[in-house]
């Protein structure tokens, strides 16, 4: 078989959604390749004319430390079903990395159908979230302190990103959004978004189907202590004619350390990997206040594989590195959770240098990863 690694074109549509609805049904064709405002693209392997396998790339700006990194979602995976076992999906995997940098994206992230698979093209898992499911009465009945009230999603942007840009200020992996990601969120259907606090403090935004159900939160964020006490009392009304309710927390969720009750259920949701694609459009910006060096191997992406140092100026060329890793564990070490310290620990990365190995951790250190965005 000769397959080729291809961005596809308006006259690829038809093979496109024949590829995607084969692997994840309800996809019809629709006469052009699906667009929307965020700028996606689209790239498969053919055989021939005929694709056998694709996938989406969406930009994003995931934010790393502070600093928001052009970065591809990699969304909508898909291969035939003759075409599988075959290398096809090795071979796109290996071009859509590859790819990544020449769209200008420093980080790859996507939703692994299985971590095994995509871990051979360099993705790591980085940090978790908590899907909490809590029957109605294991809520805490806590007396509000804080004022709610609903808004529509039209005025939304404005006024949560204040509570999200704060409530992702120390995670990693989280993207930039602007009032189109908003939207995207949101879904076709806008959900009951609800804000706690004047100013708001906290939020959130559920789907609540009759009587007896469950309550499903798309999204929750807080600013402050008493604007996540505020979205549990507002979660406990809500579920006064419900049967319970179900919500996402980062690693270092409130509830589970503050409110577990017998009956609450947390369980890992769908856990996310990321890839440095572009090393030096990855760590633009980012510095050390002591120098150190570290040596990175990366089979797929030449231009990332060698000797890097990183000071006050940033990111340079060369040095005596003090530890040898694969793109993987440099990736999860950027964004902080496992992190370097950790890592070493773990006999993941190979420490050449204690002294200065010291330095790289404090320049890295542990940070929580979480992704909030779905695709």
């Amino acid at each position: 078989m000769s397959y080729t690694f291809e961005q596809l074109r308006p006259e690829d549509a038809r093979g496109f959604y024949s590829c995607q609805s084969w692997v994840y049904g309800g996809r019809e064709f629709e006469g052009d390749l699906p667009r929307d405002s965020r700028g996606e693209t689209h790239w498969a392997v053919k055989e021939g004319s005929r694709v056998v396998c694709c996938t989406d790339v969406i930009p994003y700006q995931f934010l790393v430390r502070g600093r928001a990194v052009p970065s591809g979602g990699v969304a909508s995976v898909g291969t035939v079903a003759e075409a599988r076992r075959t290398g096809a999906a090795t071979i796109m995997m290996e071009g859509v990395v590859r790819a990544h940098s020449v769209l200008g994206f420093g980080l790859s992230c996507l939703y692994p159908y299985r971590e095994t698979y995509y871990s051979r093209f360099g993705y790591a898992t980085c940090g978790w979230r908590w899907q909490i499911h809590a029957p109605a009465a294991r809520i805490p009945q806590i007396k509000p302190e804080l004022p709610v009230r609903r808004i529509e999603a039209d005025e939304a942007p404005a006024l949560l990103n204040p509570v999200y840009d704060e409530f992702t200020r120390s995670l990693s992996g989280c993207h930039r959004r602007d009032e189109e990601s908003w939207h995207a969120r949101f879904g076709q259907r806008a959900p009951g978004i609800y804000v706690v606090g004047d100013p708001i403090e906290a939020y959130l935004w559920a789907k609540v189907e009759g009587f007896w159900g469950d309550v499903n939160v798309g999204e929750m964020a807080w600013a402050t202590g008493r604007g996540y006490r505020g979205l549990l009392s507002l979660l406990a009304g809500m579920t006064s004619n419900q049967n319970s309710a179900t919500w996402i927390e980062p690693p270092d969720s409130p509830y589970l350390s503050h409110f577990l009750d017998q009956g609450v259920t947390a369980t890992l949701h769908r856990p996310t990997m990321y890839r440095i694609t572009d090393l030096r459009v990855a760590l633009s910006g980012l510095t050390a206040e002591e120098e150190f060096s570290f040596k990175v191997h990366d089979p797929l992406v030449p231009a990332n594989d060698g000797v890097f140092r990183l000071g006050p100026e940033g990111l340079e060329e060369g040095g005596s590195p003090c530890f040898s890793c694969e793109i993987s564990s440099l990736t999860q070490a950027f964004l902080g959770q496992p992190s370097l310290k950790t890592l070493a620990l773990n006999g993941q990365i190979q420490v050449l240098n204690t002294s200065d190995f010291d330095k790289a951790c404090a320049a890295l250190p542990a940070q929580q990863a979480v992704c909030m965005e779905f695709f």
